[in-house]
């Protein structure tokens, strides 16, 4: 998915027959589009999906880059330990990060609420419990994707050479367990309220039903939560709600409503079960401005070609 204000033209076609999308992409050639991705991508990838991103990189000047979200949803995989799902979450999320290092511009993205807060003049609500800071984030990557035991990462257990110039304290995958089990509560009373204010089935007619369901979810993950629980909607002045909301009326911000006003049509009239993982789908969107790139669908990213 594109930034909602840019100079790129995708064009997306589907081979009727196998089902295989193709996007083909236009750009200036001095300003070529950056990418980032869904976790999921970076966890699934292949070796030659790594190399076919490389080569697009080397031959059509894409950037990729990859987001604070990627790095909380898979330190907390790390901080659930084993699982029967996956088995050696150190080596899954340790991977993924090596990619990242081998294909990624160093700098981190910043957080979706502190993309937003910042586009809307309201980053002074940020708490740093709840938004990691993007150096220290792009530090930690680095000790992940050098580490040969989960203790070179904690500071905790088993210790190896690759950890000896890096602080004890330098990674707590258990803390970023803590959060994302707090989002995925959060994200999913917030969706059972949906019945509560929408009319079913929710159309054209009626879609202004949502509309406080839709003001609630962003109230609470654009502000509340990111101010660690200090700052309220109520408390902004009028000229700051009146920024707030503004913020999601265009660019990026639109194109997040649009995805909740989606997940509420699923919910409400296909009955989708609930799945908290959409709210972090529907948060890196915040992260579309410029000339930037948004991939979901780890089937269908290495089709991309310009």
């Amino acid at each position: 998915m594109p930034s909602d204000s840019s100079d790129l033209l995708i064009i997306r076609d589907q081979n009727l027959q196998t089902r295989v999308l193709n996007f083909s992409i236009d750009y200036p050639p001095s300003h070529p589009p950056e990418v980032y991705f869904d976790t999921n991508v970076w966890l699934s990838m292949s070796n030659s999906d790594l190399e076919s991103l490389q080569a697009h990189k080397a031959q059509r000047g894409f950037r990729y880059r990859y987001s604070i979200t990627n790095y909380v949803e898979m330190l907390s995989q790390l901080g659930r330990g084993p699982t029967p799902r996956f088995p050696n979450p150190f080596g899954r999320v340790r991977a993924a990060f090596r990619r990242i290092q081998r294909l990624c511009e160093p700098e981190v993205l910043p957080s979706p609420e502190m993309s937003f807060l910042e586009h809307v003049g309201l980053s002074h609500y940020l708490s740093a419990v709840w938004i990691p800071n993007p150096e220290q984030t792009a530090m930690a990557v680095n000790v992940i994707a050098g580490a040969e035991t989960i203790g070179d990462i904690t500071g905790i257990g088993i210790q190896t050479p690759a950890s000896i110039h890096f602080p004890r304290w330098v990674v707590d995958p258990t803390h970023y367990t803590r959060l994302t089990d707090i989002d995925d509560a959060s994200v999913t009373a917030i969706i059972q309220m949906l019945p509560e204010c929408a009319t079913r089935p929710i159309t054209r007619e009626n879609i202004q039903s949502i509309v406080p369901w839709f003001q609630h979810m962003a109230k609470f993950f654009l502000l509340f939560r990111p101010s660690s629980g200090r700052n309220r909607y109520e408390e902004l002045s009028t000229d700051q709600r009146n920024q707030f909301w503004e913020g999601l009326t265009c660019g990026a911000g639109r194109v997040f409503q649009a995805h909740l006003t989606l997940i509420a049509l699923n919910t409400i009239n296909h009955q989708h079960g609930i799945d908290p993982n959409d709210l972090y789908d529907a948060m890196q969107l915040l992260l579309l401005n410029g000339n930037r790139i948004f991939i979901s669908n780890d089937a269908d990213f290495i089709h991309l070609y310009s």
